[in-house]
């Protein structure tokens, strides 16, 4: 069940006006201690004094709230690039395992990700989202070398 803020807020400031135990509080709203517990969490410390007189919802979201962090170079991505121009059909596991074993220490979800941002800028495709097909075996010749930026 999802609790509003102020219902969170309302179990924080009855724990804090009547000095009840927390079980005791949870026996009078009729929640969970886990659930009082997650509440008083979930509050920002520094506005502690905000939050318990209800002037302004503090609680912290859950979820990121941003993209992850780009954790990778242009040489890294040339390379992936490189290697996916010369094996069309390899995956992130083989891409991966051969960086390795040149010395490119990464994660396979890192490589995963840097090959989705490679077949998505990819020029023989164009984002037609068919990178694996044969245009790239007839068209490999060409652009043998070159890095997809």
């Amino acid at each position: 069940m999802l609790y509003s803020a102020r219902q969170r807020a309302a179990w924080l400031r009855w724990q804090a006006a009547h000095d009840a135990s927390i079980s005791a509080t949870c026996r009078h709203f009729g929640i969970a201690r886990s659930t009082f517990y997650r509440a008083s969490r979930r509050r920002d410390e520094e506005r502690l004094d905000r939050f318990l007189a209800g002037t302004g919802g503090t609680a912290l979201p859950r979820a990121p709230q941003g993209r992850p962090r780009v954790y990778w170079t242009a040489i890294n991505l040339e390379l992936v690039s490189r290697l996916d121009l010369e094996h069309p059909r390899w995956g992130k596991r083989q891409v991966h395992a051969e960086l390795v074993a040149h010395g490119f220490p990464m994660s396979e979800a890192t490589v995963g990700r840097m090959l989705r941002e490679v077949r998505r800028h990819c020029p023989v495709c164009q984002g037609e989202g068919i990178h694996r097909s044969l245009r790239h075996t007839l068209e490999r010749g060409i652009r043998r070398g070159q890095a997809y930026w």
